[in-house]
């Protein structure tokens, strides 16, 4: 079997042995990553169509993290939930 070296690579094996703390996502992140989950249904989408899709995503998205703050997803709170309720 041929070794590649990256068995003993020691920063993977931090990550794996959970040595490296998981990346947070963002809620900035949250579209990118919406757009990655459903780029098959997206790809039927002609430009127009992926424009509404993701303005009607992107509006609300940006409204958030306006009044509570770019956050990471594991961050948020009840109150801020509720700060972002209350204004709609």
């Amino acid at each position: 079997m041929e070794q590649t070296g990256a068995e003993h690579d020691a920063d993977n094996t931090a990550a794996v042995l959970g040595g490296v703390p998981k990346p947070q996502i963002m809620a900035s992140d949250l579209l990118t990553r919406l757009e990655g989950i459903e780029a098959a249904s997206l790809s039927k989408k002609s430009k127009n169509q992926l424009r509404k899709w993701r303005q009607a995503r992107q509006t609300p998205l940006d409204v958030f993290i306006g009044l509570v703050g770019d956050k990471a997803i594991t961050e948020l709170t009840r109150t801020d939930v509720l700060k972002f309720q209350g204004h709609w």
